[in-house]
């Protein structure tokens, strides 16, 4: 599932309204329905539901929906910064509330309107959404307090929970803590990180009927949750006449004697991820401990990387020529021996070479001379984190 930012949401926004002729009042319509459906899913009819809105899109997909749920519930909203709606199509939607008979209260951390939100069946926040960064404002945190309070309360976020960063997943020390997020078009970001994670209970998504295919072709979209759908959906599909050597053969130089784990969690994650052969290279002290976990796995030993001789180094990249690709530094010590290895192997031809965190570090005591290996390496170059 792909993922985006505030930035990205607003650009999405703008163009679906411009080029592709979607009101921004049929989406926030359709948020409403959304908020809607998890509400009378987590409330019982005639409970008190406390809307809380903002003055932005989230403000408005809030009062979207105040008037699906009017005649079920009994609906009060707050308007948080006593500024209506600053977009047209928020305005709609609360003169329309208005019109219907709807109750709407400008928000004073006064004990009389603090106890009412206490004390409600359900609370709605749809304050900031993805507009919320940094600190939480003053004049907002005993709002933020009440909520915390209302321990009976069922608690729904409109795609962000107050007081937590849509982007990164950063929380503030007045960020709230709900039952259910309803992320509409896109999931951000920070929602499916920690320790936002945490704060956000149930991710309810909704796509609000959006081109999705249009849209992936326009924006480059920078992050994918991993999740079962998307597995199923990245991984190739394995033909019944096969072999391991049809789904390719990984060559790994990880872990060391300091961080043996390294090794036991990439080995396991290599195997499990559906690499056809996996050819661990390492000291005979983790070889022999390794195989006893893994039998599946082909061994390289080598001795100590710290120490690695020419003829070794030589062994190591004439197997990399031979594999799919090659996997190195996840947990090896930052030696002069990794580095020469490392060097050996951007000099070299073969299939995609993998510079994790200490293969770069490795490579950074060089500067510059470190930075040129990678740019002229003879094969492709993946690093990460």
């Amino acid at each position: 599932m792909k993922l985006a930012g505030s930035k990205m949401i607003s650009k999405i926004d703008e163009y679906s309204k411009n080029e592709l002729g979607i009101p921004i009042k049929a989406l926030m319509k359709k948020s409403g329905e959304a908020v809607a459906r998890v509400i009378r899913e987590k409330t019982k009819k005639g409970k008190r539901v406390v809307i809380l809105a903002g003055k932005g899109n989230n403000g408005g997909d809030g009062y979207a929906a105040a008037i699906d749920i009017m005649n079920d519930y009994d609906v009060t909203v707050y308007d948080i910064f006593s500024a209506g709606q600053k977009t047209a199509e928020g305005k709609e939607f609360l003169e329309e509330f208005v019109s219907l008979g709807g109750r709407i209260v400008n928000f004073e951390p006064t004990e009389e309107i603090l106890s009412h939100i206490r004390s409600a069946g359900c609370i709605v926040d749809a304050v900031f959404g993805t507009g919320f960064h940094g600190e939480m404002p003053e004049d907002i945190r005993p709002l933020a307090i009440t909520i915390r309070e209302s321990v009976e309360a069922q608690k729904i976020a409109i795609d962000v929970p107050l007081g937590i960063n849509a982007d990164n997943g950063s929380v503030s020390d007045f960020a709230i803590s709900v039952g259910a997020t309803v992320e509409l078009s896109y999931v951000k970001p920070g929602i499916v990180s920690y320790p936002a994670r945490s704060y956000v209970g149930r991710v309810v998504y909704d796509d609000l009927g959006l081109p999705k295919d249009i849209l992936s072709e326009k924006f480059d979209f920078r992050y994918n949750m991993v999740d079962s759908a998307w597995v199923k959906a990245a991984l190739p599909k394995r033909e019944d006449n096969t072999n391991k050597g049809s789904f390719g053969k990984l060559l790994m130089i990880t872990g060391s004697k300091k961080y043996r784990g390294a090794a036991h969690l990439s080995l396991e994650a290599a195997l499990r991820g559906g690499t056809g052969l996996v050819n661990f290279v390492g000291s005979s002290e983790l070889v022999s401990e390794l195989s006893q976990k893994f039998p599946e796995a082909v061994y390289t030993q080598i001795g100590d990387i710290s120490e690695i001789g020419d003829d070794e180094i030589s062994k190591i990249v004439q197997l990399s020529s031979k594999h799919s690709a090659t996997l190195i530094g996840s947990g090896s010590d930052n030696t002069d021996g990794l580095l020469k290895l490392t060097l050996a192997l951007l000099s070299a031809e073969g299939g995609p070479l993998i510079l994790d965190a200490d293969a770069l570090n490795a490579l950074s005591t060089i500067g510059k001379e470190g930075r040129d290996a990678i740019k002229n390496a003879k094969r492709r170059v993946i690093i990460t984190p």
